[in-house]
């Protein structure tokens, strides 16, 4: 092989190996998605996930009773402590 193929060897490598990991963890999921809706385990709300994708009110979906405390705009805010300071 040439000097531009060694060259770029390891990059070649490393996008194949790249694309082989993400075909393998993909067929994962789908297999053990089809599974669990197979077994009864989970259930997919078309409904929901159609209204989520439709909806151009906001990109974030709304959680019921609100964000969990300690995420922006959700829950009582968080208290800072204040930083001990070093003696001089």
């Amino acid at each position: 092989m040439g000097a531009p193929f060694e060259k770029d060897r390891k990059s070649i490598e490393d996008q194949l190996l790249q694309a082989k990991r993400e075909m393998l963890f993909s067929t994962f999921l789908a297999t053990t998605e089809k599974r669990l809706k197979d077994e009864g385990k989970i259930k997919v709300y078309d409904k929901v996930i159609a209204s989520a994708l439709s909806s151009s009110e906001s990109a974030a979906p709304k959680m019921p009773g609100g964000l969990p405390a300690g995420l922006p705009g959700g829950g009582r805010p968080r208290t800072r402590r204040p930083v001990p300071r070093k003696p001089q």
